[in-house]
Formats: structure tokens, sequence, C-alpha cells
């Protein structure tokens, strides 16, 4: 099943236990419905738009139903059920990441190496060009370069 989110509206601002947000959700390609959370640390909810599903709730619980049966390992040691709040979830996270690679990428080359922490980046000082990967690539053969990612 193929969760993706189009027309993410982020407000940091607002954001608080969980993301302020809004979305326009689809599940295997197809419009769903909008999906919001007021980001004070409440559920997602999900409510009709045009084109979509006309009770976007129902198509939840058959969703949720088949990523229920997908357990997730959590970092204190135990299993749980995967549901369409944590793909979502997980989705917003992945949008707001891009954006901030995107805002580092505009001034300056990242780049990482194999074994580098995931999520960490080494930095040079210049923008991106292709004396900047001729550099990086003649000194680090095998470095993944997050510039060429994104571009």
């Amino acid at each position: 099943m193929k969760i993706t989110l189009k027309n993410i509206k982020h407000a940091a601002f607002n954001s608080q236990e969980t993301n302020c947000f809004e979305a326009t959700l689809y599940v295997d390609e197809v419009k769903t419905c909008k999906v919001r959370n007021d980001g004070h640390g409440g559920p997602d909810f999900y409510d009709p738009i045009p084109g979509g599903v006309e009770r976007p709730w129902e198509r939840v619980k058959e969703i949720d139903a088949v990523l229920n049966q997908t357990m997730l390992k959590t970092d204190w040691g135990t299993d749980l059920p995967n549901c369409l709040e944590i793909e979502v979830a997980e989705r917003v996270n992945e949008y707001l990441e891009m954006k901030e690679y995107k805002k580092w990428c505009r001034k300056e080359s990242l780049f990482r190496l194999p074994g580098d922490e995931d999520g960490s980046w080494r930095v040079i000082a210049h923008p991106y060009s292709d004396k900047v990967k001729q550099s990086i690539m003649s000194k680090y053969p095998t470095a993944e370069i997050l510039n060429e990612k994104i571009s």
C-alpha cells in the first residue's frame, strides 16, 4: 500500500507536541481525503474533499486493518502495529527533512561517506558545482552527495 501526501502545509509556529499540518492524502495513487493535525498532541483528522472518498473515516479503518498486519520495532524493545497515523507522520517528517536539506544545499555542498551516521552530512561551505563534485569524488569516491539527490 502506497501512502502519499501532496499539497502539504506545515505550521511550525503551532506545532507543539505533534506537527501542525494539512495535506491531501493519496492511497495507491488515488485521491482519498484531506488529513490534518492541530499540532497539540491529538490524533489526525480525515476530512472529505472533492474528488476523494465520500466517507474517509471508513477508508481509514480499511487502511488501518491492512497496515496493522505489519509490526514496527520500537526503540524501547516492543513491537507496535503500524497504522495510517504513523505513516502520515513519517511522510510529514520526510517532507520537512527534504525542505531543510534543500535550504542547506542552496549555499553549501553536503556529502557523507559509507559508515557515517544517518542524517549527518559533511559540509563544504561553497555552493555545489562540477568543480566541488570533482573535488569530493577525487578524495572520497564512495561519497553520497546530497545536492545531487535533491536537485
